[in-house]
C-alpha cells in the first residue's frame, strides 16, 4: 500500500495528476457517477466515481483518487465513515493539521 498525501480543496491545483486523500462531508447522493464533497477548508470538490452507483451520502467521507486538470478527483476508492459523526468531527482542527503538514513538508515526506 502506497502512502498518499492528505489534502484540502485549496491544495488540489498543486497535486494535478497525483493520487491524494480528501476527507470531507459528502453533499447529497451519487448520481450519474458523481458527487460533491465539502472539503475541510469549506471548498466544494467534484468527485467522479468509476461506476454508476446510486447511494445516498450525507456523511463524513474519505476519497482516494487522482486530481484531474480541472481539479475534480477521479475516485478510485471512497469510504463512508459512519463511526465519525460529522457534527462532532472537528473539521477546522483537521484542516489546520493538513495546512501544518504542507507548511512543514520536510517533516512529512508524503507530501
Amino acid at each position: 500500500m502506497n502512502a498518499k498525501p492528505q489534502v484540502n480543496g485549496s491544495l488540489l491545483p498543486a497535486f494535478k495528476g497525483k493520487t491524494v486523500v480528501l476527507l470531507g462531508i459528502a453533499e447529497g447522493p451519487i448520481r450519474n457517477g458523481t458527487f460533491e464533497v465539502k472539503a475541510s477548508d469549506g471548498k466544494m470538490v467534484h468527485i467522479d466515481v468509476p461506476e454508476d452507483v446510486e447511494e445516498e451520502m450525507n456523511s463524513l467521507v474519505q476519497v482516494i483518487g487522482t486530481v484531474q486538470p480541472n481539479c475534480h478527483i477521479s475516485c478510485t476508492e471512497y469510504s463512508i465513515l459512519p463511526e465519525m459523526n460529522k457534527e462532532n468531527f472537528d473539521m477546522e482542527a483537521y484542516d489546520k493539521a493538513i495546512k501544518f503538514m504542507h507548511a512543514h513538508e520536510k517533516y512529512f515526506p508524503l507530501i
